[in-house]
């Protein structure tokens, strides 16, 4: 199982390698269970608008900061990339960055087929439900190892 879409963070290499890797570790009939973000949600997180936002602890550090978000969209790539700045009162910077491959429903499909799962299904939201927060952002996939 791997779940809230970190599958998104890797490469389109590392992602193949990855599903690979946990085909290699099933059994024939064994099942993976993926959420995954969708593309939208992933091409919406790279179109967003910059922001400061002051944090009296957070994420990235645990003293307060002013964490400036700056994201970035690639077409071409279907990559989306945020950059995060956080600022200290001291005049302190600490830079984090983070990416996320975009992939359409049929490309899912089709990427899970290449590493060896079949009857690969999106599970309904009434079967696997999300919080308001991230529905329409998140869905959830079943693939099933091919073999006998």
């Amino acid at each position: 199982m791997m779940t809230f879409g970190e599958l998104n963070v890797f490469s389109a290499e590392d992602t193949r390698a990855l599903l690979r890797r946990c085909a290699s570790w099933l059994k024939p009939g064994g099942k993976l269970l993926l959420e995954v973000h969708t593309f939208a949600e992933v091409k919406r997180q790279g179109l967003a608008e910059r922001n400061w936002q002051p944090c009296p602890v957070g994420l990235f550090l645990d003293r307060p900061h002013l964490l400036l978000t700056e994201n970035q969209w690639d077409e071409t790539t279907q990559v989306s990339t945020t950059l995060f700045w956080a600022l200290e009162d001291n005049g302190g910077v600490t830079r984090f960055s983070s990416r996320m491959m975009a992939w359409r429903d049929d490309e899912y499909q089709q990427l899970l087929a290449e590493c060896g799962f079949s009857d690969i299904r999106k599970i309904p939201g009434e079967e696997w439900p999300v919080s308001d927060t991230f529905d329409g952002k998140l869905l959830a996939l079943m693939a099933v190892m091919t073999g006998d």
